[in-house]
């Protein structure tokens, strides 16, 4: 199997040949019984375009999930990982442990940050459990956080400089407040764009002084941090990332980071999606794409490869659910977006809805949809929040092969982030129930798998 698939082939086999490689038919696999072989093998040689893509998915599974080179370290980081998820569960799940950690949160809860959101759901996870929580939040120089629609108790413990990018710290009382609290747990969310290394390595200095347990969760890692992580790893301060690229970006520069999947928000209820009865002549396709609308995200892209959707699915709809980002580029890129759909003639298929709602509001859209399509560019962000809130909605997801989703290759089709790329592959997956089927039961396995009450035993 490994040394077909490594030669681009697409690969017809059964159950038992695809034993630990994949469950379900995927993009390069076709799993069947024997006697249904030769129609599949005539369906390839009749579309030779889609064997090509077929046998260069293959190729591409290969040298990410089984290549020697890969194998090891990612293996080392999974196994590590697992062992600090189950230790927290074991405390968790303990009532006179878990009543007994009063967790506090730095993070940039209360803006429009994706990050913030995250620290919220992943407090959300440990109330279940029955702990006590805090965050500490940022002022800026233009806004207070909006703290109208969180249950959590919250307090002013930073200063983010989102002008100039230089003048950030972290309040002078912060580490009273957080003895005051009487913290056990401070989970710092980093990205190095909130304030300085150096501010980070003298916040986690003097919270260990004062005898409460600090992790940090990067959401960036770089060049700049390597020095101070390395230093964090000499405290024994567990720092986590979710992406294998940036662990191994890390160990090339002496640096440890652990490894912790993207936690996905599961409490939404939703049916596992499929399209076996589905007439899309009565019932057209919805096709939608999430998060905030900038111009690496690739909105523009995925409403010009909507003419040639349309020519298959006349009645499909886009549904641009992206909220405006607090910049310039973000106000431009909407404007951009509002003219591509005129140019078009797309009003009456596209839908470009640039609010920023709350998650319930979101996820209401993201379940009534069909398929999702993230075609970014390659851009300095950590993770991909937008990704695991389709998860979360059982979509079957779409990628460009952006960075940001390198460890989702196997849960999510790579696509080619092109008008052309984008229009054929959510053809090939609305006109394929096989494919549709194997995608939506991905992400609904993938989402339950990586929920936040599932791994947020590991920062305690």
């Amino acid at each position: 199997m490994f040394d077909f698939m490594s030669a681009e082939l697409p690969v017809v086999t059964t159950h038992t040949g695809a034993r630990g490689i994949a469950q379900q038919s995927t993009e390069g696999i076709i799993i069947s019984e024997p006697e249904f072989f030769a129609d599949a093998i005539n369906d390839l040689m009749v579309n030779r375009a889609a064997t090509r893509r077929m046998g260069r998915q293959n190729r591409h599974i290969v040298e990410r999930s089984f290549a020697w080179e890969n194998i090891s370290p990612k293996l080392g980081s999974i196994i590590n990982s697992l062992y600090w998820r189950n230790r927290g569960k074991k405390i968790l799940e303990t009532p006179e442990k878990a009543s007994k950690l009063r967790i506090a949160h730095l993070s940039t809860m209360g803006l429009k940050c994706g990050i913030g959101e995250y620290s919220l759901k992943l407090a959300r996870a440990y109330e279940q459990f029955g702990t006590a929580n805090k965050f500490f939040v940022p002022r800026t120089p233009k806004t207070e956080p909006d703290l109208s629609k969180v249950k959590i108790s919250a307090k002013i413990g930073w200063f983010f400089d989102d002008i100039e990018w230089s003048g950030s710290y972290i309040e002078n009382t912060f580490v009273k407040d957080l003895v005051d609290w009487g913290a056990s747990n401070l989970i710092v969310h980093y990205h190095p764009g909130f304030f300085s290394p150096h501010c980070l390595r003298e916040l986690v200095k003097k919270v260990k002084e004062v005898g409460v347990f600090v992790v940090v969760i990067n959401h960036n890692f770089d060049d700049r941090s390597a020095q101070v992580i390395g230093e964090l790893n000499d405290l024994h301060v567990r720092v986590f990332s979710h992406r294998f690229t940036e662990i191994n970006q890390a160990r090339e520069k002496g640096v440890f980071l652990n490894w912790s999947p993207l936690g996905v928000d599961v409490n939404v209820e939703f049916n596992r999606k499929n399209i076996f009865e589905r007439d899309w002549s009565v019932c057209p396709p919805t096709i939608i794409t999430t998060g905030f609308l900038r111009k690496h995200k690739g909105a523009k892209l995925l409403i010009r490869a909507m003419p040639r959707v349309l020519e298959q699915f006349p009645k499909a709809v886009l549904r641009v659910q992206c909220a405006l980002y607090p910049s310039p580029d973000s106000k431009a890129e909407f404007e951009a977006c509002q003219k591509e759909i005129g140019n078009l003639d797309l009003w009456e298929n596209c839908i470009l809805d640039a609010r920023f709602l709350d998650k319930d509001q979101v996820y209401s859209y993201l379940t009534d949809a069909d398929i999702s399509v993230l075609p970014y560019e390659n851009s300095d962000e950590g993770a991909s929040a937008s990704a695991n809130d389709c998860l979360a909605a059982g979509l079957p997801l779409l990628v460009s092969n952006a960075e940001i989703f390198n460890d989702l290759q196997d849960v999510a089709m790579s696509i080619e982030a092109t008008p052309e790329g984008i229009a054929e592959s959510i053809i090939e997956v609305l006109s394929n129930k096989q494919i549709y089927s194997s995608l939506a039961s991905r992400s609904h396995s993938y989402a339950m798998e990586h929920s936040f009450k599932r791994i947020c035993g590991a920062f305690v």
